[in-house]
C-alpha cells in the first residue's frame, strides 16, 4: 500500500463533532490542551469549509469520501427524494444515517480494496458494515438510535436541587422546560419503609430497588433487583458511579450504570441512571462486542448525548444534567474510545483509523448561546458554568488526541484531527413550513377523529424538507398527487424564493434568510442531485429552524397547537446550531467553518495558515499520504501546501 513518494503508510482521523478553530486556539494559548499543542509544533492548524447543509451526517459523509453532497447523496438528517411524496420525510428519516446510502465510495472502502484494513469506531454513517477488511463499532449518527433500549433517567425523591437541573436557576425564562421529579414512587409488597422503587419507563415492571444506608455518619443508596435488598448490585455514596449492571430487556442481555447525585437522612435522593444499552450487535465482526463490552463496558450509542426527556412537547432538547455530570460521563466516553482503539490496534494493527466523538456539538446546541453577550436568557452563573464546560470538553479532547497518538502513532503515520463543521448561537425559531403555510403553497385539512390536521398533497404546491434547507415543488408525475404542471414549474419556484425573501421578523424588523436559491444557482449538480430539493436556502445567525421540539420536523400531521404557533418566535431549549447556515456564516468569535489540525508522518510545520481547506479535500490528502488513490467519487485536491 505504500506509495514511493509518501512516508506514510497509515492515518488515524481523529474527529470531533462540532469543534471550532477558534476555540481551539484560545484553549491552546490558555494551556488547557497542552498535549495537542506539543503535536502541532510540527504540523498545521487550519480553517476547513463544510459541506452544505452544514450538519453531522452530511459532513462526515463527504469527510470519509471526499465527495460533495451532491455526489455522494447524504444530504441532513431527514430527506425526502425527488420522485417521493411530500411526507416521505417523515418515515424515511433512518436512511439517512446510513452507510449504504452514500453513492460515493468511502474511504475505508479504498483501502479494503487494495487489501489493507481499517478500523471505524462510533463514525456517523459507518454503520452498517461496508467493504473489505473493516472493523466497525457502532456508528450511525447521534439521533439515529438503533440499539440503545431506553433513555437515560433521573430519579428524584424530595426537593430537585440545581445540581440537577442545569437550566433550574433560569426562572426569568417563561419556556423553560425541565425535568420533572416523579409525583409518588411505587411501593413495593415486602419492601422495608426505605425502599424506593426505580422503575425504567417503559419497561415496568423492570427496575431496581434504592435502600438508604449510613455509612460512617454518611447516606449512601444500596441498589437491589429485588425490593429486599438481598442481592445489591450497587453501594453508592454521593458523587460515586456504579460498574455496569447487567439487565435483560426485550429479550436481550443489556446494561446500565448509575449515579448517585445526593442521599438526605430525612430520605430524600437524586440519582441518575444512563441508557440501557445492549452488550452486544454493535460491532463488525459480530464477535468483537462481547469482549469490548466485558472489559471496557458497553458501546454507548449517540456516545456523547447524554439528554434527559424534558417531557413529549421537547424531547429532543438539551439534557438536564449538570456540568459535572455531563463531563463525568464526557471523560469516561474518552477513556472508553481509547482504551477500545488501542487494544484493537495492539491485537490487529490498522492502516486506517476513522473515529468520531461527539461532546463538543452535544454541548454547543445545550450551552453556547451562554457566551453570547447579546443572548436574551444569559445568566452570569450559567455564563461561567458554561465557560468551565467548554474548557473542560476541550481538555478531554486534548486527552482523547494524546491517548490514541501515543499508542497508535509510529514515525510512518499520518494524523488529523478534523471536526464536520462548528456552531453559531441561536435564540429566535423559524417555521418555513408555518410561512409556506400561510401563502397558500402548503394545504392541509381537519381530521376531526384525530383532532389534527393532515396535510393535503392534491392540493399543495410544495413540500418544504424541514432538514436539510431544501423546498421541493409538487411536480405532477414526479411526486404523487403532484398538482403543479411542469408549465407552472418555475413560476412556483419564483413564488417561493419571493416568499422566503420578503419575510420580517416581527420583532427585530430583520430579514431572517441570508440566501434562498434554485438548486442550480448554486451549482448543486451531481450523481445524487435527484436528492436536493427545487428552491435551497440559508438562514441569518441567530435564526434557527429546529427548536427541539417533537413535531419541528413533521410536515404530515400537525396538532391544532402546533398550527397556532408563530411562524417566528423565541427559543432557548436549543441555543446554538449550524445545519440552517452557510459554511462561512460567521457571528463575532463564532463560526460555522471546521477545523483540521495535520500532523506526522509526511507533513509539514505551517502553523496556522488564512487560506482555508475544503473538507472534501480530507481524504484525498489522507489517502495521498497513505501512498493509495483517493476514493473513487472524491471532489477533493490533494493539499500540497500541509505536506511536508
Amino acid at each position: 500500500m505504500r506509495h514511493e513518494r509518501s512516508d506514510s503508510k497509515r492515518a488515524l482521523m481523529i474527529g470531533v463533532d462540532g469543534a471550532m478553530l477558534s476555540m481551539v486556539k484560545k484553549y491552546l494559548k490558555a494551556g488547557s490542551m497542552p498535549e495537542t499543542a506539543k503535536l502541532l509544533e510540527t504540523g498545521t492548524a487550519v480553517e476547513a469549509m463544510p459541506a452544505v447543509p452544514v450538519d453531522t451526517p452530511t459532513n462526515w459523509t463527504t469527510l470519509a469520501t471526499g465527495a460533495e453532497p451532491v455526489n455522494h447523496g447524504i444530504n441532513s438528517f431527514i430527506a425526502k427524494w425527488a420522485g417521493e411524496e411530500l411526507t416521505a420525510q417523515d418515515r424515511e428519516r433512518p436512511r439517512s444515517l446510513r452507510s449504504t446510502t452514500s453513492r460515493a465510495e468511502l474511504l475505508w472502502e479504498t483501502v479494503g480494496d487494495l487489501g489493507g484494513s481499517s478500523l471505524v469506531i462510533n463514525y456517523p454513517v459507518g454503520w452498517p458494515p461496508k467493504g473489505e477488511g473493516v472493523r466497525v463499532i457502532g456508528g450511525d449518527t447521534p439521533g439515529g438510535m438503533i440499539w440503545h433500549q431506553t433513555p437515560e433517567e433521573i430519579y428524584a425523591q424530595g426537593p430537585v436541587t440545581d445540581a440537577v437541573l442545569k437550566l433550574h436557576e433560569i426562572t426569568m425564562n417563561p419556556l423553560q422546560v425541565a425535568f420533572e421529579p416523579t409525583e409518588e414512587w411505587t411501593s413495593v409488597p415486602g419492601s422495608s419503609p426505605e425502599s424506593t422503587y426505580l422503575p425504567i419507563s417503559g419497561f415496568e415492571p423492570s427496575g431496581f430497588h434504592a435502600q438508604r444506608r449510613l455509612v460512617d455518619g454518611e447516606v449512601c443508596l444500596a441498589l437491589s433487583r429485588d425490593p429486599g435488598g438481598r442481592s445489591i448490585v450497587a453501594d453508592l455514596r454521593p458523587g460515586q458511579w456504579s460498574p455496569w449492571i447487567p439487565i435483560e430487556l426485550n429479550e436481550r442481555e443489556s446494561a446500565t450504570r448509575f449515579r448517585l447525585i445526593r442521599a438526605d437522612r430525612d430520605g430524600g435522593f437524586e440519582l441518575y441512571r444512563t441508557r440501557v444499552e445492549p452488550v452486544d450487535g454493535y460491532t463488525h465482526p459480530a464477535e468483537l462486542a462481547t469482549h469490548i463490552s466485558a472489559t471496557h463496558g458497553p458501546y454507548v450509542e449517540g456516545l456523547e448525548c447524554p439528554n434527559v426527556r424534558a417531557g413529549d412537547e421537547r424531547p429532543f432538547g438539551p439534557s438536564n444534567l449538570s456540568g459535572d455530570i455531563m463531563l463525568e460521563l464526557a471523560d469516561q466516553q474518552v477513556q472508553w474510545m481509547t482504551d477500545v482503539i488501542c487494544e484493537q490496534d495492539a491485537k490487529e494493527p490498522f492502516d486506517l483509523l476513522m473515529s468520531h466523538y461527539h461532546f463538543i456539538d452535544y454541548i454547543n446546541h445545550t450551552m453556547l448561546g451562554y457566551l453570547d453577550p447579546d443572548y436574551p436568557y444569559a445568566a452570569e452563573s450559567y455564563t461561567r458554568l458554561t465557560e468551565h464546560v467548554y474548557e473542560e470538553a476541550y481538555r478531554a479532547v486534548d486527552k482523547l488526541v494524546a491517548g490514541i497518538v501515543r499508542e497508535c502513532a509510529d514515525p510512518y503515520t499520518s494524523i488529523v484531527v478534523v471536526s464536520d463543521h462548528a456552531c453559531l448561537p441561536c435564540w429566535r425559531h423559524i417555521s418555513v413550513l408555518d410561512i409556506l403555510r400561510q401563502e397558500g403553497l402548503v394545504a392541509y385539512d381537519w381530521d376531526s377523529e384525530h383532532s389534527r390536521y393532515v396535510l393535503d398533497p392534491a392540493n399543495s404546491l410544495v413540500g418544504p424538507a424541514l432538514q436539510p434547507q431544501h423546498v421541493w415543488v409538487n411536480l405532477a408525475g414526479r411526486e404523487p398527487d403532484g398538482p403543479v404542471e411542469l408549465s407552472e414549474f418555475e413560476s412556483v419556484r419564483q413564488r417561493v424564493i419571493d416568499t422566503l425573501s420578503a419575510v420580517v421578523d416581527p420583532a427585530t424588523g430583520e430579514k431572517p434568510f441570508e440566501l434562498v436559491a434554485r438548486r442550480e444557482a448554486l451549482n448543486l449538480s451531481g450523481l445524487a442531485q435527484d436528492r436536493i430539493g427545487d428552491v435551497v436556502y440559508f438562514l441569518k445567525p441567530t435564526y434557527t429552524t429546529w427548536d427541539g421540539s417533537r413535531d419541528v420536523n413533521t410536515i404530515g400531521e400537525l396538532t391544532p397547537q402546533r398550527m397556532a404557533r408563530s411562524p417566528i418566535s423565541p427559543t432557548h431549549v436549543v441555543s446554538g446550531v449550524h445545519t440552517p447556515y452557510l459554511p462561512s456564516a460567521q457571528r463575532g468569535d463564532f463560526h460555522n467553518s471546521a477545523m483540521a489540525l495535520w500532523f506526522g508522518a509526511g507533513l509539514g510545520a505551517h502553523g496556522m495558515p488564512e487560506t482555508p481547506i475544503q473538507l472534501r479535500d480530507v481524504a484525498p490528502t489522507l489517502a495521498y499520504l497513505m501512498g493509495i488513490p483517493g476514493p473513487a467519487h472524491a471532489d477533493g485536491a490533494i493539499r500540497y501546501s500541509l505536506l511536508g
